[in-house]
């Protein structure tokens, strides 16, 4: 177990980024045994991209294997609520279609979801309109409805595989910036940071819209690009309310 109030000269793992992401990694790591593991995060966790996240947790998608990985993610952060709140609700999801195009693709995402153990269904607009009783539903053809989908909040979720993460050994620093990796020999050896070099075998690259400036001082080009995104907030609405199931019009790009 480390030192917290120590910097460390030496780890198995670093993780670079003190996000969602890498404290997922930490927890895990630690949860699997993982020794001498190191978390950086140049601020404070959590205080990148993650804090503002909407936190919606969806388990559709075309792959059989990321389907699974939605449900244990999932069923994770219901075990977490129930030990503390992190704002877990599964609130369910509504995915509209407008076109034929779209409907068939919901057809394939039920095949793939109800393959993977996950409850999924299409479902009428008279349907949607029972679930969303605010939304216009006459310019719909149908809709997937996905019960297990809910949301978290990312802050207090950070918060709990943070503390799991340190009770199990992760030494996590924050106000530390990773300026570089050093590789010889075609093998990570070590990390610079603002606070000295620490040795390594292994780093695991969680900055972020960071992360692509920090891999090509090695020539590494991570695909990774910042956009813009939009999201509202609003004063209280009638009709709508925090048990309300989340939804997508991917046709509306919404």
């Amino acid at each position: 177990v480390f030192v917290t109030d120590q910097f460390p000269t030496h780890a198995q793992v670093v993780i670079i980024g003190g996000g969602v992401i890498g404290t997922a990694c930490a927890f895990q790591l630690a949860e699997l045994g993982g020794t001498e593991v190191v978390l950086l995060e140049r601020d404070r966790l959590g205080c990148g991209t993650s804090w503002h996240a909407a936190g919606n947790i969806p388990l559709m998608d075309h792959a059989r294997d990321i389907v699974e990985l939605n449900r244990l993610a999932a069923d994770l952060y219901e075990a977490f609520d129930a030990e503390q709140s992190i704002g877990w609700r599964r609130c369910g999801r509504v995915m509209l279609a407008r076109t034929d195009a779209r409907l068939s693709e919901f057809r394939s995402l039920v095949k793939t979801a109800t393959e993977a153990g996950v409850e999924a269904h299409l479902i009428s607009p008279q349907e949607v309109q029972e679930k969303l009783p605010i939304f216009r539903t006459d310019d719909l053809i149908g809709a997937l409805w996905s019960p297990a989908d809910g949301r978290v909040n990312p802050t207090d979720l950070i918060g709990v595989y943070a503390a799991k993460a340190r009770a199990n050994g992760v030494q996590i620093t924050e106000q530390v910036t990773a300026n570089d990796i050093n590789i010889r020999h075609g093998q990570v050896c070590a990390v610079e940071t603002s606070r000295g070099t620490i040795l390594c075998e292994t780093v695991i690259n969680c900055a972020g819209l960071w992360s692509r400036p920090l891999g090509l001082r090695n020539k590494i080009h991570i695909p990774v690009y910042p956009v813009e995104h939009f999201y509202t907030l609003t004063e209280p609405i009638d009709g709508i309310t925090s048990n309300m199931p989340t939804f997508r019009d991917p046709d509306a790009l919404i």
